[in-house]
C-alpha cells in the first residue's frame, strides 16, 4: 500500500492548529497589503478583508498574550491580541518551485514567515525564509522561528536577521541616491 497523499487544506489546517497551540490567533486565506503601512495591517487583515488588498496568504497569525492592551480573544481565558507582537504568514506549497511563494511572502508586512511543503525532502531556507516539510513541523520549529528583515528598495535582494544591519544597508542606498541626484546631467 502506498502512502496517502495529504492535501493543501489538510496541511494548512495542521499548521493553523500548531500555531494556535503556540498562542497565535490564526485566520486562513486572508488578504493583506504588500506595503508596510504601520503596526496594524495584520490586525486589520485578521478582522476584515479589503478588496484592494489582492495578496492572499494561506495562514495569517498574530501572537496572543495574557494581559496587555490588545482586544480580548474569545475562548482563550483572557488572552489578548498582541498588536505589537509577532505576526506570522505561512504559505503551504505542493510545488517544488518555491520562487513565487518566496517573492510573495517576503513582501508581506509580518515579522515571521514560513513555507510548509508536501515534499519531505525540501528543507532549509530560501531568501532567509524557512522551508519545512509538513511532517517535520513541530512546536520546537515554531518556537525557533526568527524575524528576517528585507531591504525595501526595488530590485534589491538583501536580507538579514539583524535590524541594525538592515539600517546600515539602507543608508548605502540613500547615499547612492543622493549622489545620483547631485551629479549633473551630461548631454551628448
Amino acid at each position: 500500500m502506498g502512502e496517502r497523499l495529504v492535501t493543501h487544506d489538510e496541511i494548512a489546517n495542521q499548521v493553523a492548529k500548531l500555531l494556535r497551540e503556540n498562542d497565535f490567533y490564526v485566520r486562513m486565506r486572508r488578504s493583506i497589503p504588500l506595503e508596510r503601512l504601520g503596526a496594524f495591517e495584520v490586525y486589520h487583515a485578521l478582522t476584515g478583508k479589503k478588496r484592494e488588498w489582492t495578496k492572499i496568504v494561506d495562514i495569517l497569525g498574530l501572537k496572543m498574550r495574557t494581559g496587555g492592551y490588545g482586544p480580548l480573544v474569545q475562548g482563550t481565558n483572557g488572552k489578548r491580541l498582541d498588536l505589537f507582537g509577532d505576526s506570522i504568514a505561512v504559505e503551504v506549497s505542493n510545488s517544488t518551485d518555491l520562487k513565487g511563494e518566496v517573492e510573495k511572502i517576503r513582501r508581506l508586512p509580518v515579522h515571521l514567515r514560513l513555507i510548509v511543503t508536501t515534499d519531505s525532502r525540501m528543507r532549509g531556507e530560501l531568501a532567509g525564509i524557512p522551508v519545512v516539510p509538513h511532517d517535520k513541523l513541530d512546536d520546537a520549529f515554531i518556537a525557533g522561528l526568527r524575524q528576517v528583515f528585507f531591504c525595501p528598495w526595488a530590485k534589491c535582494d538583501y536580507f538579514t536577521t539583524d535590524h541594525n544591519e538592515l539600517s546600515h544597508h539602507s543608508k548605502k542606498h540613500e547615499e547612492s541616491e543622493i549622489l545620483r541626484e547631485e551629479l549633473p546631467e551630461t548631454s551628448a
